[in-house]
């Protein structure tokens, strides 16, 4: 089982909030990671989705965050790149990949393989 390291930051350089999603399989969606993150965000925020008996509902979070990803509203990135495919896979093995420096390890508090910066909602 893999894991995964959330970053949630801004480009404006705010400390990023830092949560672990446990337990992953070694390759997931960028779709299936979003929603993981959605929603391990909302039960820390201790946030649910009351129904709105008058009115319009409230859009899902998931699939809000989902068309912000779509739109480019915030960028994931899992190790030195970005990606930019919801249906993309990731591997959060962490098998050994140079980073863009050519250097053959991830220098302490650099993003690495296995690890996923979402930023928030903005």
């Amino acid at each position: 089982m893999a894991r995964a390291v959330v970053r949630d930051a801004s480009p404006a350089g705010d400390r990023p909030d830092t949560f672990e999603l446990p337990d992953l399989s070694d390759r997931i969606t960028v779709r299936e990671l979003i929603r993981l993150c959605v929603r391990e965000e909302a039960a820390r925020r201790g946030a649910h989705r009351p129904a709105a008996p008058h009115g319009p509902a409230r859009p899902d979070p998931v699939e809000a965050a989902e068309r912000a990803f779509r739109r480019n509203g915030f960028v994931l990135l899992v190790g030195d790149r970005q990606v930019e495919d919801l249906d993309g896979t990731v591997d959060l093995t962490g098998a050994p990949r140079s980073p863009s420096s050519g250097s053959s390890s991830w220098p302490e508090g650099e993003d690495a393989p296995g690890r996923a910066a979402l930023p928030g909602d903005r």
